[in-house]
């Protein structure tokens, strides 16, 4: 998909695909080391494992696969294949951070992993074919002799979006693994089981090198920090019907604010509601412009793939502008009550005036 891309292969698994989740740490540990001097960028992970409840190991292996991402490299992961019930995305497609990729399921039985994933996120982000896709067959030559058979799997599928950001990164150098995890989530093409199985939809490569120059121009100076793609990405996400951004922001951490940590409270409501600049609430916490960045960052990424699940602001303000459509009429029929000496009609047109001034308060 990306033939000017170079594969950097590290071997962490046996012939037949087992493994243990100390020898992935140790490939991880080997591919940050190698990150510079082989100008690393992409790193694909299609292989993963059941969470277990407070399993160690599970811990550090999704510590190790986060560390990839903090260290600026875009991770593609597996959603796996135990699904198609809830909460079935393994380890470390669970990752708040990653890309995970499920399968298009429009053939075959239904396996892709689906969320949401123990603390509520959305996952898999995004879907693409994982039916019949040929691959290595670790028979050949001594037991088989075809080099390459059709496998089926999410790890068929993972592959696919991480050639797809090969292409963005070739065609944007610059760009961040946040930014293009954004830019993918934007230009889905909703599916069959939009929502469910395929997070925020089917991956469309056109649109998403498309997505780009209508987005971010990379001519503007700081076009591909944190903040530029933050203030683009939510207004191309959010209804148009809503309310403006520092609205939408506020309504946000309060309708969902006791979700984030204590740390993301505090900055996202000192950046936003108290209007402190990142230098600032550095400098009173004593630590980098970037840190608190990256604190912010992950708060409207939680925030907004709540409101992405469950539509509460949307229903509310739906609700809002249909009280004040009531609240309206209702102060015509009291007008047109007292025009006609109607005291009983003016009476109810009041109350409901009264109720509707109640609610619209609420």
């Amino acid at each position: 998909m990306a033939p000017e891309a170079q594969i950097f292969a590290v071997k962490v698994l046996m012939q037949r695909g087992g493994g243990k989740s100390r020898d992935v740490i140790n490939g991880i540990r080997y591919v940050l080391l190698k990150q510079k001097e082989m100008k690393i960028r992409i790193v694909n992970i299609s292989i993963g494992t059941l969470p277990h409840k407070k399993d160690p190991e599970d811990e550090l292996f999704l510590f190790w696969v986060e560390r990839l991402w903090d260290a600026g490299l875009v991770v593609v992961t597996a959603a796996g294949n135990k699904g198609p019930k809830e909460g079935s995305v393994t380890i470390p497609g669970n990752s708040r951070k990653v890309i995970t990729v499920g399968a298009d399921e429009e053939l075959g039985k239904k396996y892709s992993g689906c969320g949401p994933t123990g603390d509520c996120m959305k996952k898999p982000d995004l879907a693409v074919p994982g039916n019949r896709i040929y691959s290595c067959n670790y028979l050949y030559p001594v037991r088989s002799p075809y080099a390459y058979i059709p496998k089926t799997g999410t790890s068929m599928a993972t592959p696919v979006v991480s050639g797809a950001a090969a292409l963005v990164l070739q065609k944007y150098p610059d760009m961040c693994n946040l930014e293009l995890k954004y830019r993918l989530w934007n230009s889905c093409e909703k599916g069959r089981y939009y929502d469910q199985r395929q997070g925020h939809g089917n991956l469309h490569v056109e649109k998403l090198l498309e997505c780009q120059e209508k987005i971010l121009d990379t001519r503007a100076p700081g076009a591909y920090t944190t903040h530029a793609v933050k203030e683009k990405w939510f207004t191309a996400r959010r209804d148009p019907t809503m309310p403006d951004e520092t609205v939408w922001r506020t309504m946000l951490f309060d309708f969902y604010g006791d979700m984030l940590t204590d740390r993301q409270k505090e900055f996202y409501d000192l950046y936003y509601n108290e209007d402190l600049s990142l230098g600032e609430i550095a400098e009173n916490y004593n630590i980098t412009r970037q840190g608190v960045r990256d604190v912010i960052v992950r708060a409207e990424a939680v925030l907004t793939e709540l409101e992405d699940k469950t539509g509460l602001i949307k229903r509310f303000h739906t609700m809002q502008t249909q009280l004040e459509q009531v609240r309206q009429n209702a102060q015509r029929v009291a007008e047109l009550a007292a025009d006609c000496d109607n005291e009983e009609l003016e009476r109810l047109a009041g109350q409901i005036l009264e109720q509707t001034d109640i609610l619209l308060k609420e």
